[in-house]
């Protein structure tokens, strides 16, 4: 399912895993490979005096274009293999499964061929990130991030990558002022939580 993200400069436009290709998500007209989208915020957590930078991106054309690729040759695959050996299902899923998981981990798409640079410039106060044309305020972007790096809305279940707890973890302890709000979100949430927990409740 797709991710509406709200912006400050385009109202809502839609974001994240876009298609069934997870090894892909989306930013409005951008596109990134997950793994390079995950790496570009760690590298946010890790410096709290940036200010201004740059990511680099695909069209969305281009991106249409590779995964609908990837997803006719898994299924291609996955309908030899019931046809000829007749596998149990489960089987099939599981392989396309490991498939995607390649894909998360690898260098594939090359971000830096047919790839625009896009300029990302923090606000002074850091409460927003503005990448290429679109203007976000910091929690939504985050809360966003932290929607990709955990999955989605289904999660990784089996096919978690490597990127995936780092960059959830790094966000979370960040002292760049930019994940100032996401943090004080997720304290609170943990607080909750914790409370619940200890009044015997469920949450």
């Amino acid at each position: 399912m797709t991710y509406h993200l709200k912006t400050k400069s385009h109202g809502e436009i839609t974001a994240g895993f876009t298609t069934p290709q997870i090894g892909m998500i989306t930013l409005g007209k951008y596109a990134f490979t997950t793994k390079y989208f995950c790496e570009f915020i760690q590298n946010l957590a890790d410096n709290s005096d940036l200010r201004e930078g740059a990511i680099s991106a695909y069209g969305l054309e281009k991106l249409l274009e590779e995964t609908n690729k990837d997803l006719l040759d898994f299924y291609a695959k996955a309908d030899e293999a019931i046809n000829t050996n007749k596998p149990k299902k489960s089987v099939v899923i599981r392989e396309i499964g490991q498939s995607q998981k390649k894909l998360l981990t690898s260098d594939k798409y090359d971000q830096s061929h047919e790839a625009t640079m896009l300029i990302v410039k923090i606000s002074e106060d850091a409460r927003s990130i503005t990448i290429g044309e679109y203007e976000i305020a910091a929690l939504e972007f985050m809360l966003m991030a932290d929607h990709v790096a955990n999955g989605g809305w289904l999660g990784w279940r089996s096919i978690k990558p490597e990127f995936a707890e780092p960059t959830v973890k790094k966000m979370r302890e960040s002292k760049n002022p930019l994940f100032a709000e996401y943090q004080k979100l997720f304290d609170k949430k943990d607080r909750l939580l914790f409370s619940g927990k200890r009044n015997g409740n469920k949450c």
